[in-house]
């Protein structure tokens, strides 16, 4: 291996490794080969359907809109149990679909944006 090489892997893994280390979620990539990752960043609360809102994570119900840094949102398109204060969040989309992983638990939703 020529030092140049690993100079630039040494960069690569330096730069990397806090992403890999800070980002809570555990996700098979596999499976989500050409999909793009819209986003990331910290849930900041939810609002339900009936107006009732928390600044905490408290999993997800159809329908219910994820807040995300005070000025995103996507909605809830299945029902998931979890609870997290302040978790990461990873959004992918490809097309029209679109995943968040929040707490290293996988969830459909919808973009807003």
């Amino acid at each position: 291996m020529t030092r140049a090489f690993k100079i630039v892997k040494g960069f690569i893994l330096a730069g990397f490794m806090p992403l890999i280390a800070n980002a809570d979620c555990d996700m098979d990539v596999a499976d989500y080969v050409g999909w793009t990752i819209a986003h990331k960043g910290t849930v900041t609360g939810y609002v339900d359907s009936d107006g009732s809102r928390d600044d905490n994570f408290h999993g997800c119900t159809y329908d219910r809109i994820i807040l995300i840094d005070d000025d995103k949102a996507v909605t809830c398109d299945e029902y998931n149990y979890g609870y997290a204060y302040r978790p990461d969040i990873v959004i992918l989309k490809r097309n029209w679909d679109a995943v968040a992983c929040i707490d290293d638990e996988v969830i459909d939703i919808k973009i807003e944006w």
